[in-house]
């Protein structure tokens, strides 16, 4: 009869063990989980300015960078590409020929990545 007793008692020290390392783990990982998202939070960069007008200063530089790479932009946009002092205004398909042609292989063999061809038609010096 004690045998049965301590077996029951057994079960319900390990169940009580159970139940507590199971808090244990969840109050473990929810602490772990808050300190990580608060480390992310305190380490977010932020602007740093010691006064207001430092902070305006910073701002009005800022919007005199994004005026002027507008300002770029526009005229790329709205201008003929020139590139390496050629002007292409004309639209190229398969099987044109002429000196826009001949200036597109010159422009494409400038740079290996783009290179026509490694040697004969149309490589550097061969263009048609």
């Amino acid at each position: 009869m004690q045998l049965l007793i301590m077996k029951n008692t057994m079960k319900k020290v390990i169940s009580a063990i159970k139940s507590k390392v199971k808090k244990f783990t969840s109050v473990f990982t929810g602490t772990t989980i808050a300190l990580c998202l608060l480390g992310m939070v305190m380490f977010t960069p932020v602007a740093h300015a010691d006064t207001m007008s430092d902070l305006q200063t910073q701002i009005s530089g800022l919007l005199a960078q994004i005026t002027q790479l507008q300002s770029q932009l526009t005229r790329l946009q709205g201008s003929d590409a020139v590139v390496c002092g050629y002007s292409f205004s004309t639209d190229l398909s398969l099987g044109n020929t002429g000196m826009n042609v001949k200036n597109l292989q010159t422009v494409l063999n400038s740079d290996v990545a783009t290179q026509v061809a490694v040697s004969g038609i149309g490589s550097i010096g061969n263009e048609t």
